[in-house]
């Protein structure tokens, strides 16, 4: 009878721990969940702020994306930008068209919810050249 309760506690175990992220863990998501669209927004914004371009890019696509749990959640995302005709003085409008040129780029986000906190641990952008990814 014990070894019967301890296997049920085993296998309950087990699928707690699949079904649950566990704390350092990295845990693969739907790119297309809320919080995930999120993040890779806030990581654009954020890119455009600090990249070298004198025009936006946009979201184009959200091709992978990963979550870790830490102090907060560590978004891991792979995602496809598009230049815009719109330079970063003037802002987004309805009137903005794209441009040639695509970017593969890596965004790590940090968001602490409970500090009302996030932030862009890393950005590595690299130029998509026909069907190849040129490292800049």
């Amino acid at each position: 009878m014990a070894s019967l309760r301890l296997s049920t506690c085993l296998l309950l175990c087990g699928v707690l721990i699949t079904w649950c992220q566990i704390p350092g863990g990295h845990m693969p998501v739907p790119v297309d969940r809320a919080d995930v669209k999120e993040a890779a927004k806030f990581a654009i914004d954020e890119y455009n702020k600090i990249s070298n371009d004198k025009y936006l890019s946009i979201l184009k696509e959200i091709t992978k994306a990963e979550t870790q749990v830490v102090e907060g959640v560590i978004y891991y995302m792979d995602v496809m930008i598009e230049r815009t005709r719109c330079e970063k003085d003037q802002g987004l409008n309805s009137n903005c068209s794209y441009c040639q040129g695509q970017k593969l780029c890596h965004f790590k986000v940090l968001e602490v919810l409970w500090k009302h906190y996030t932030e862009l641990l890393e950005s590595q952008c690299d130029e998509i050249i026909g069907h190849w990814v040129s490292l800049l």
